[in-house]
């Protein structure tokens, strides 16, 4: 892995944005098995697939202004209490949605 770009980085560095790239390339493949099944799991289901691809596409949409929102809110109250609501929010929605009859 030799790229005049990556000449004076030491052993660490290079471990670093080895370890960062494989770290998004296992987010990126979760994401795009969803994607690559996405007209199995429609079918499967009653709803249309309309709305699976819409889902779909929020989801990947909003990434960023969660990421920019809670990034925002971790650096200034700290990142466990954060953390924290996150997942108690997700899991309120996850929840919710169980819950709600179909």
């Amino acid at each position: 892995m030799a790229f005049s770009a990556m000449k004076g980085w030491t052993t660490q560095q290079k471990h670093v944005v080895a370890a960062s790239y494989l770290g998004w390339t296992l987010d990126a493949f979760d994401y795009f098995l969803l994607v690559l099944v996405l007209t199995d799991i429609a079918k499967d289901s009653t709803r249309p697939f309309r709305r699976f691809s819409w889902a779909t596409f929020f989801t990947l949409a909003m990434r960023p202004v969660g990421a920019y929102v809670f990034g925002r809110l971790a650096d200034r109250y700290g990142r466990r209490p954060v953390m924290m609501i996150d997942v108690a929010t997700y899991a309120a929605l996850a929840l919710r949605q169980r819950l709600r009859p179909t």
